[in-house]
């Protein structure tokens, strides 16, 4: 593909009903301070007719900086993969329709990337914003602490050398990708589930040559909306025990270093409390059993190891109840699973 050279970054924004707040998105890349930029609108499959008018109404708009895709519904992966091979840009960022980007964003970043002294990176990593879509409060972002370890002295991370890098959030969002290098490894994400942004977490940074950190507000993470993906309580959530699954295959197979398959174990952990709380009582019982199928098949040499690294005694307990029926059915409905953390954690500190 011949790429642009006129404009620096192309946002793809995936569109499924969210007539609500894709004005609000669209406006923040079309306001931006600086106009090097390119947008892709893949509406994907919207039921509700006015998501796709809008998306419609702007690229009419703006037709020389929107391009409008319409699709069957593919999920969100699927739509941010269309949009992906349209891109043309040196880079590519995807934006959530319901989330928004921060009207300097575009000029911080040239900023901020010419300050580092590199040719080639693949992925930078910004710091979104959380906005509380109740409260309008606005929260730091969830693992600032770990960006500032990592890139405080340093804006270049070579995830080969600094495996701290895989402990970051596994948000794609948050980060801007060198096109070419996307396209230089076939990239997709996987089509019709959820919590697609774990795979791409490992199996990006596991690809990636160099990666740099610029400490400025990239987008607002919109939270506690109606109908939010992540809020969702059905059946979606054993999701969770698929991209899991895939990512520790990977990783596994391609003999990467324990460390990094730690990092993953971790998030893993945390990923299925947050899930087995959320979850609808009608599913998690078969979410529970799933997942604890999928610490079973873990390796035991693994586990070994990493209970020998990892000193949070709450985690370790908690893997040892997923892996006996007698303890983990506490955790089935919403009042034994109460109980569970206290007969489980009781005196853990």
């Amino acid at each position: 593909m011949k790429y642009d050279n006129n404009k620096l970054i192309t946002f793809v924004v995936p569109a499924y009903n969210v007539a609500d707040y894709i004005e609000q998105c669209l406006n923040s890349i079309l306001n931006q301070t600086d106009k090097d930029f390119k947008i892709i609108i893949v509406d994907d499959g919207s039921t509700d007719n006015r998501t796709p008018e809008i998306c419609e109404k702007y690229s009419n708009k703006y037709p020389e900086v929107i391009k409008f895709i319409s699709q069957k519904n593919k999920g969100l992966g699927g739509a941010r993969n269309t949009g992906l091979e349209y891109v043309d840009t040196k880079y590519v960022m995807f934006l959530d329709s319901d989330d928004w980007l921060d009207i300097n964003f575009i000029k911080s970043f040239k900023q901020e990337m010419s300050k580092i002294n590199t040719e080639v990176v693949d992925i930078v990593f910004t710091m979104p914003t959380i906005h509380d879509n109740l409260s309008y409060e606005k929260i730091v972002w969830y693992d600032k602490h770990i960006f500032d370890e990592i890139f405080r002295h340093n804006k270049i991370c070579i995830p080969t050398e600094d495996k701290r890098i895989f402990k970051l959030e596994a948000n794609v969002c948050r980060r801007v990708f060198r096109s070419k290098f996307l396209k230089d490894i076939e990239f997709k994400f996987d089509e019709h589930v959820k919590y697609e942004d774990v795979y791409p977490h490992f199996y990006l940074l596991s690809k990636c040559k160099k990666c740099a950190g610029i400490d400025v507000t990239s987008f607002y993470y919109r939270i506690n909306r109606p109908n939010q993906i992540t809020s969702l309580q059905n059946e979606t959530r054993l999701d969770v025990v698929k991209v899991f699954a895939k990512s520790l295959d990977y990783l596994i197979e391609e003999n990467v270093d324990n460390e990094v398959i730690y990092y993953a174990l971790d998030m893993l952990i945390v990923f299925s409390l947050w899930c087995i709380n959320k979850s609808n009582i009608k599913i998690r019982k078969k979410l529970v059993e799933s997942l604890a199928n999928l610490y079973k098949a873990i390796p035991k040499s693994i586990w070994k190891d990493y209970n020998k690294i990892r000193k949070n005694k709450r985690d370790k307990l908690f893997v040892k109840a997923m892996k006996f029926k007698i303890f983990r059915r506490a955790f089935y409905d919403y009042c034994t699973v109460k109980i569970g953390y206290r007969l489980i954690w009781r005196g853990v500190k």
